[in-house]
């Protein structure tokens, strides 16, 4: 397989994001996204490499896109259980309250 050099350089870095975007091979098309997922998976090379296999960054950049998108559902997910747990919570305590409130005189009684 192929291999593809890191840019280096602030110019060489923002044509290489541009040949990513035009390839249109990219789960986004977010520039600040790809930007920063490139960036990032730069940094996390090892200190010898000076290239990575082609589609590294495409393959990076939409596994980054997939557990953005799955880390949403599962705030979404979480927020609703709180939600619930919360009401729950109410509810019971409402439900506590009016028994207090009930006065021995309106408790029916068996005759």
């Amino acid at each position: 397989m192929s291999k593809t050099k890191l840019p280096v350089g602030l110019t060489e870095f923002e044509a290489f994001v541009d040949t990513l975007l035009e390839a249109g091979t990219l789960a986004t098309k977010d520039r600040e996204s790809v930007r920063f997922v490139v960036a990032s998976g730069i940094l996390n090379l090892g200190h010898e490499a000076d290239a990575v296999e082609e589609g590294y960054f495409e393959r990076l950049i939409n596994a980054a896109s997939a557990k953005q998108i799955a880390a949403h559902v599962f705030h979404e997910i979480k927020a609703k259980q709180k939600e619930l747990e919360q009401k729950a919570r109410e509810d019971a305590a409402k439900e506590a309250e009016a028994a207090k409130d009930v006065a021995p005189s309106d408790v029916p009684t068996q005759q």
